[in-house]
This record gives structure tokens, sequence and C-alpha cells, in this order.
């Protein structure tokens, strides 16, 4: 049933039962009670002019935002905007005493098509200038009779990550990094390892690299 607009009454006039019936009783069944019919909805006005809309309840884990017109509310499935790469394998570098790139060999997720797969060693590009939390780890293993210190370091300024300092020959270090800073559109991030040792004395085991968007830069 649609709402009806309510007439101006003045002293004098007679207020009938349909009168009544039609501008309070079935105005307010219009409203509210008879365009509910299933738990969780809303209501919503269309116009400024008494005109309603209904939005059912969403699904788990939707959330409520605005239409791309701005009209009317409605539910999204969220979005992690930002990319996870992996490699796990054994890779012994082709470079002594010198930096070399990791070449990733899954693209876990990807939303927001950062990934450049034209790039030589899958890296990842930045879509938009903006803030970005940057993270990841690196697993290696240490040659026997070899001295000097693994490092990480990430693009598109060669950014030191990660410095395994100390570590014992024979070893395994892990190393986890994690930064927030602004980057512009079209940066290529990217992750290298700096290898100490000789070919055959050193071998990256796991690495991962992820960005996330976090917001726009001020």
């Amino acid at each position: 049933m649609a709402y009806k607009v309510v007439p101006t009454v003045v002293t004098g006039d007679y207020w009938t039962a349909g009168q009544n019936n039609t501008y309070i009783r079935d105005n307010f069944k219009a409203t509210l009670p008879d365009l509910w019919t299933a738990a969780g909805q809303m209501v919503y006005a269309t116009t400024s002019t008494e005109s309603f809309g209904l939005l059912t309840i969403g699904t788990f884990p939707n959330r409520l935002t605005v239409n791309a017109g701005a009209t009317a509310p409605e539910w999204v499935t969220p979005q992690v905007n930002g990319i996870l790469l992996t490699y796990s394998g054994v890779t012994n570098p082709s470079v002594d005493d010198d930096w070399f790139p990791v070449s990733f060999g899954t693209k876990v997720y990807d939303g927001g098509s950062y990934y450049d797969s034209t790039s030589t060693y899958n890296q990842i590009k930045i879509p938009a200038d903006g803030i970005y939390q940057t993270s990841g780890y690196v697993y290696v293993s240490l040659g026997t009779y070899n001295q000097g210190t693994p490092k990480a370091r990430i693009g598109p300024d060669d950014h030191l990550v990660w410095s395994a300092k100390g570590s014992i020959n024979g070893g395994y270090p892990i190393g986890t990094f994690c930064i927030v800073r602004r980057y512009a559109a079209n940066d290529l991030i990217y992750l290298e390892i700096y290898n100490p040792y000789e070919k055959a004395g050193f071998t990256l085991r796991e690495a991962r690299l992820s960005v996330r968007y976090l917001g726009v830069s001020t």
C-alpha cells in the first residue's frame, strides 16, 4: 500500500472514520509494518517526499556502503586491496657476494591488479599514489665454510629490511619485515637477497612479499 499525503485540517473541519483509517492507520502501515517482510530488513528514503525503499539483510562478511550513484545503501563484499606473492623451493643464487632478485613462483592473491606479469622477477606494480604496508619474510640456509651476513632489501629504492648479522655457519636464519610508507603510481616493488657466500654455500628456501593499500597520502 502506498503512502497518502495528509490533507491540511482547520478548525471546524470534520475528521471522519474513513479519513482516520486512510491517513493515520494506512499511512502508518505503509511506512514500516507493511514494508518489512523478513528479519534484518532496513527501510530507507528514496526521495524527499515520503517514498521508501527496502534493503534486505546482507550475508556474512558483507559490509554496508553507498551505491555508485550515491542514491541508496547497498551491501558489498569486502576486498583486501593488495597482493601476496610466495616462493618455496631450493634456489642457489647465480652470484657470489652480491644481490640477486627473488623470482616468485606463486601469486596467492591479487586484490587490485598489482601483479606485473611482464617483469622477469614477478614484481609488484603500485596502481596509485598512496600509503602502503609492505611485509614479508625470507628463509635461507648458510654454507658450512663461508662467512658473511645475508640480507634482504626491497624496491623501488633498495630499502634494507633484514640482516642476519651473527648467523653461524650451517644455520637456517629466518627474517621478517614490515614497513609502512608512501609509494607513487607505477613504482615497482621487488625483493632481493644478498648472498655473502660462494654460490654452492647459500640457499634460498622460502620467501614471501605482500603489499597492502592503507589509504591516500597527505
